[in-house]
């Protein structure tokens, strides 16, 4: 499909968990990659499995689905992307026994090998710690509201504008 300009939209796939799956959103139409959609016209997939891990998970847990991290859903995903967003991370940090270190292990990984990052847990404005940000973008602490999905898609839209 091609846009107004006679140039090939782009098509976006979004890796991650149950943000990219929709937790906290009112409805589908109002997850961030949806909202990017809307804004850029671009064609976004979500690829979001709440509870699920970057890293791989070392044990079984009542739901399998969450045994399904990242790595282990890239073959189900469309091959044809022009761009590949994975937004994870939290779930690394709050369960599982995949042994994870001191750092942020996305980002000195990603700068070895030249990947762009976008820092939204430094980023965002939706920091949860600040009540007045949490009550507004995240009210339960974790997970975007329509509002902090529209915040996020903004900030993803700007960020790769500046790629």
């Amino acid at each position: 499909m091609e846009d107004d300009h006679g140039s090939e939209k782009q098509k976006i796939a979004f890796l991650g968990d149950s943000i990219t799956e929709g937790a906290g959103a009112s409805s589908p139409d109002h997850v961030y990659w949806r909202a990017v959609e809307r804004l850029t016209g671009a064609h976004c997939f979500g690829y979001g499995i709440g509870g699920t891990r970057i890293a791989p998970q070392h044990f079984d847990r009542r739901d399998p689905k969450w045994d399904r991290d990242f790595c282990s859903r890239v073959a189900d995903m469309d091959p044809d992307m022009d761009v590949v967003a994975v937004l994870g991370g939290t779930n690394d940090f709050g369960h599982g026994d995949a042994p994870f270190g001191k750092l942020n292990a996305i980002q000195p990984i990603a700068a070895y090998y030249a990947i762009p990052v976008l820092d939204l847990f430094r980023t965002s404005g939706i920091q949860p710690a600040v009540d007045v940000l949490q009550e507004r973008y995240m009210p339960d602490g974790l997970h975007p509201n329509d509002a902090g999905n529209e915040k996020i898609a903004r900030r993803f839209i700007g960020f790769m504008s500046a790629l």
